[in-house]
């Protein structure tokens, strides 16, 4: 075996920010990301909070409509992604949006800490530290 010459003795641990109100940059969108787990497609956001840089990198998704989702998901699946477009100042018309166009954009938004310890929801306890969730953004 090969010895990897890195020195990673000086990391500063990640922590997950307590609830409350932050400041967050877009620093990556995916308008068609699918899972891999449910195959379903959406828009993936990976968010940073600005203020804090030991704090873990946030992902927030949007689902996109899929062929057996009624009118009814279907139009509270496109008011969502025009909410989101509105809240960040994205241009967007009947062909779409550049998901680029989030990118280094600011917003402040409502930031849970879930911590798998204390949880009844069994997505947070599936997870193996706490975490952070975005809640909802505000429009500036």
């Amino acid at each position: 075996m090969a010895r990897v010459n890195l020195n990673s003795t000086q990391a500063v641990p990640e922590e997950p920010l307590a609830e409350g109100d932050y400041m967050l940059r877009c620093v990556g969108c995916d308008g068609a990301y699918k899972s891999q787990q449910s195959g379903k497609t959406s828009i993936k956001f990976r968010f940073i909070a600005t203020d804090h840089p030991n704090s873990p990198p946030m992902n927030f998704f949007l689902g996109l409509p899929q062929e057996d989702d009624d009118e009814r998901s279907i139009n509270q699946k496109f008011n969502r992604i025009n909410e989101m477009h509105d809240i960040f100042d994205i241009h967007f018309d009947d062909t779409g949006f550049d998901d680029d166009d989030y990118e280094g954009k600011d917003r402040m938004a409502l930031v849970e800490y879930c911590d798998p310890d204390n949880s009844i929801d069994d997505y947070v306890k599936s997870q193996t530290r706490p975490f952070n969730s975005i809640r909802k953004f505000y429009k500036t």
